[in-house]
């Protein structure tokens, strides 16, 4: 199984605006790329990653009411892409 890793990178302003603001959205058959950028869009915060990790690579989840952190790990789940947070 392949180990890679996901750099999630947040602002102190995005940590906290994150932990206040639940996640609810829904992604069908939509490329990662693309959901990862939705959730920069509408939470203000920033991902780090190589756009190689992520070609080919699509979701299909319903996320409702989840933390940023729930929502990731909801994302990257079935992927074999692992992620962590930098403060």
């Amino acid at each position: 199984m392949r180990y890679i890793l996901l750099i999630l990178s947040l602002l102190l302003f995005s940590t906290v605006y994150s932990q206040d603001h639940l996640v609810n959205k829904s992604f069908r058959n939509v490329p990662l790329k693309k959901a990862i950028r939705e959730l920069e869009k509408n939470y203000g915060i920033h991902f780090s990653y190589s756009t190689v990790i992520l070609e080919d690579i699509t979701v299909d989840i319903e996320i409702d009411n989840a933390s940023i952190d729930e929502a990731m790990q909801l994302l990257l789940s079935n992927t074999g892409i692992k992620y962590r947070l930098v403060k």
